[in-house]
């Protein structure tokens, strides 16, 4: 009986510790699990996670398409380099040439008058006559495109270095002289026997023709004005040219150093001032007659003050 009364004694003692020692385990348990789960908290405090940025793709974008009309636009990493105009080998703000002493003629009409249809000034573009458009070198030559216009055709040009005595004392010991000539029709040159001339030359054309224009450079026609302030100087201007008589003529002049235009030769010797325009655009008022197409030029040369 105290057998039966000890196995009992022990049995409730292994149930008692095995009731202490299994919730003790399930506790330990639990709070380990517990350790390992996430809370609500850090998940909020985390956040969602952004997606990859579209930038730091290795896809490349698609390319946007312009509105109807348009114009497509590349974009910047894809576009041209503008090649630079400037020739290899040539240094950044190299001049292309020297300047000259005497300045060229440009294809522009630098007439000082605008609106000159009607006028009688369009002799030797779109009228018959002649228009010199002359431009003063700092030097005293003058760079002259001589456009003629005639009523009747020809096939052979009378050219000649313009008389300048008639222009007044100062031209007495004058000898004007022509360099450069070119003569041209319908843009095509004409071939010469010489590119220069102090007196009578004769062209031949290939053929007959109403209309030419004549380049050139005159030299000798440049006299010190006397008395006057250093650098003034008078240069004496006809045409090379001798067509049929009664031909009309034109001067304009290019450039600042002219000052003003006289024409001598007019009937009326009063008020010989013919000029119109603005300084470095000047022409004569009116067509003057071939018997007194002589214009002297109020110039001032390089250096003057």
């Amino acid at each position: 009986m105290s057998t039966h009364g000890g196995e009992s004694g022990q049995g409730r003692r292994y149930r008692h510790v095995a009731g202490v020692i299994v919730p003790a385990l399930l506790v330990v348990l639990a709070l380990w699990v517990w350790g390992r789960t996430p809370s609500s908290a850090s998940l909020a405090a985390d956040g969602p996670r952004s997606a990859t940025p579209v930038a730091e793709r290795s896809v490349a974008p698609f390319p946007t398409v312009p509105p109807v009309g348009a114009a497509p636009t590349t974009p910047p990493s894809t576009q041209a380099t503008t090649p630079s105009s400037t020739p290899a080998g040539t240094p950044a703000g190299t001049p292309a040439a020297p300047p000259t002493a005497t300045p060229s003629i440009t294809t522009s009409e630098p007439g000082g008058t605008a609106g000159t249809a009607g006028t009688g000034l369009d002799a030797g573009r779109s009228e018959p006559g002649i228009r010199l458009d002359a431009a003063t070198g700092t030097d005293g030559s003058v760079a002259v495109t001589e456009r003629v216009r005639l009523v009747s055709a020809v096939d052979v040009l009378r050219l000649a270095v313009p008389d300048l005595t008639a222009g007044g004392p100062a031209f007495a010991t004058a000898r004007p002289g022509v360099r450069d000539l070119r003569v041209t029709v319908g843009g095509s040159d004409v071939p010469l026997a010489a590119r220069g001339a102090d007196g009578l030359q004769l062209v031949a054309l290939p053929g007959s023709t109403t209309a030419y224009e004549l380049h050139y450079v005159l030299t000798g026609a440049t006299v010190r004005s006397m008395p006057s302030r250093p650098g003034r100087a008078l240069t004496g201007l006809a045409p090379l040219s001798r067509p049929e008589a009664g031909t009309s003529v034109v001067v304009a002049t290019i450039g600042s150093s002219v000052l003003n235009l006289t024409c001598p030769l007019l009937a009326d010797a009063g008020d010989v001032t013919c000029s119109d325009g603005i300084r470095g655009r000047m022409t004569v008022r009116a067509p003057l007659p071939d018997s007194a197409a002589l214009v002297v030029l109020q110039v001032e040369l390089a250096g003057s003050g």
